[in-house]
């Protein structure tokens, strides 16, 4: 039959029907959610959820008890951020989580929603709490999960976490069954974390791509805590985040482990910007990065930073804080006994850190802290190719310890120094030092020039080009020289 207008607006009608069959929208019968605010939609959304196909959330606020799961094949659209949002209730227990995705779940997704934890209507966290418990977004053990254009805010631990299904605590050097793989987050938001912003424990093959992180739930309540933007945590592993942002955190970006559990590893950052964060990008292992520390880490190694800048590291948390002390200080000011940081690299083995730009503020008082540190156990670290500017408090740019647990195998190379800290690279007794293709220039009104590059022990120095008004004293033993303008510095006082 020749289409005419009427038969085909019959047949787009009965396209759409079919189309509209195959999303359910969990307002209508039989699942009956208002997203009015006020009524607890938990069941009908779990009822929704539990169907399976493609759920099409509407626009509006629904109240939940928290806990709702995504099984496999299943994926969750709502109309926008902001738009579609699901809040936990007050006076929701602090373990409760807002979405998961249970173990052994495949194939499945969330999208363009906000998670609110709710954090500030809900009890404080008891001593037995923690682990993968209060994140609004868990997945766990799980594969194949993506999460785009999610809004996670107020989480009473972690906004996002990709985990196993418990923090395990298997040993340095072990592997923790049941891990969440091929996990693909993309453009979302978080803020207002009890912890962390975006977390791994345990689990691999993660990517994590236009990502923001932006402010703590601790900050505002001017109470110290490990809280970070970005955490790549205990036994992960293939971890890569692109073109991410973290500001106003504890830590930025971080890479690391506690004591006796392997580190994350095979870790890379790529065109990410931290700033104003207490150190903008971290990699440590805990309780094997101080001088306290006997054991080296078998597992802290191999992280890759490429085309990432750190902006105006500075102080986070103010307040009273949970000891109690009352920082009395200007906000422009780093309190006593705090350094805060653009990169710090501790225990970690094979970094490899290129086209890093750190840029500081002038006007702040970094009170002595340095830029980049390089300390206690790290080996085999290059960084090449880097502009620092602005640092202009800080002792030095670039510091690399000695002493007893020294950092090991450093490679300085292809870097510009503009109007920044007093002195340039610092590199201790057993470093081991190679500093190729530097260039340092400070014209700083009313600050004093100190040191331009301090090198012991036996180092290989090149192509070193000074410009005034570093004044350089040519004290230097065991320093091979080659090709270079201007000697490099050592044993200067200050």
């Amino acid at each position: 039959m020749p289409e005419s207008a009427a038969t085909r607006i019959l047949t787009e009608a009965k396209a759409l029907e079919l189309f509209e069959g195959l999303l359910i929208n969990p307002k209508n019968a039989p699942y009956n959610a208002k997203f009015d605010g006020v009524t607890n939609d938990t069941a009908a959304l779990q009822a929704a959820f539990n169907h399976g196909g493609f759920v099409n959330l509407p626009a509006g606020t629904a109240i939940i008890d928290g806990d709702l799961t995504i099984p496999s094949y299943t994926h969750v659209v709502g109309r926008g951020e902001d738009l579609t949002v699901l809040k936990i209730k007050d006076a929701a227990p602090w373990v409760k989580r807002g979405i998961i995705f249970p173990a052994g779940t495949t194939q499945a997704s969330l999208r363009g929603l906000t998670v609110d934890g709710n954090i500030a209507n809900r009890p404080a966290q008891s001593g037995g709490d923690g682990g993968i418990y209060g994140t609004n977004v868990s997945i766990v053990n799980s594969t194949y999960i993506r999460v785009n254009n999610v809004k996670s805010i107020n989480a009473a631990q972690h906004c996002f976490d990709v985990t196993t299904p418990y923090y395990g605590d298997a040993g340095d050097g072990a592997i923790i069954p049941n891990p969440s793989e091929f996990v693909w987050v993309t453009d979302c938001y978080a803020s207002g974390h009890g912890d962390d912003g975006y977390t791994t424990h345990g689990s691999g093959k993660i990517w994590f791509t236009r990502c923001v992180a932006y402010g703590t739930y601790k900050a505002m309540l001017g109470d110290y805590f490990n809280t970070n933007g970005f955490e790549f945590d205990d036994y992960s592993y293939d971890v890569t985040a692109t073109d991410c942002y973290a500001a106003e955190n504890s830590h930025g970006f971080e890479v690391k482990a506690h004591g006796n559990m392997s580190a994350a590893r095979n870790v890379r950052l790529i065109g990410c910007i931290a700033e104003r964060n207490e150190t903008n990008f971290s990699l440590r292992h805990i309780g094997h990065h101080s001088a306290l520390s006997p054991a080296q880490s078998l597992t802290a190694k191999n992280v890759q930073l490429i085309g990432c800048t750190s902006m105006f590291p500075r102080r986070v948390f103010f307040g009273p804080g949970s000891s109690g002390d009352v920082e009395d200080i200007p906000d422009d000011q780093t309190p006593a006994g705090k350094q805060y940081y653009g990169l710090a690299v501790g225990a970690f083995r094979g970094v490899t850190v290129t086209n890093f730009h750190h840029i500081g503020d002038p006007s702040y008082d970094y009170a002595g802290s340095v830029a980049i540190l390089v300390h206690f156990r790290a080996e085999d670290f290059i960084l090449d190719g880097y502009h620092i500017e602005g640092h202009t408090t800080g002792n030095w740019d670039i510091y690399c310890t000695g002493g007893n647990q020294p950092a090991k195998n450093v490679t300085i190379s292809n870097g510009v120094h503009r109007d920044s800290a007093i002195g340039g690279i610092s590199c201790g007794g057993e470093s081991n030092a190679r500093i190729n293709n530097i260039i340092l220039n400070r014209t700083v009104a009313g600050s004093p020039n100190r040191t331009g590059i301090r090198a012991y022990g036996q180092k290989t120095v090149r192509a070193t080009r000074f410009a005034t008004p570093y004044s350089p004293n040519y004290n230097i033993s065991d320093v091979l020289y080659s090709a270079y303008e201007t000697p490099t510095t050592t044993n200067v006082p200050a």
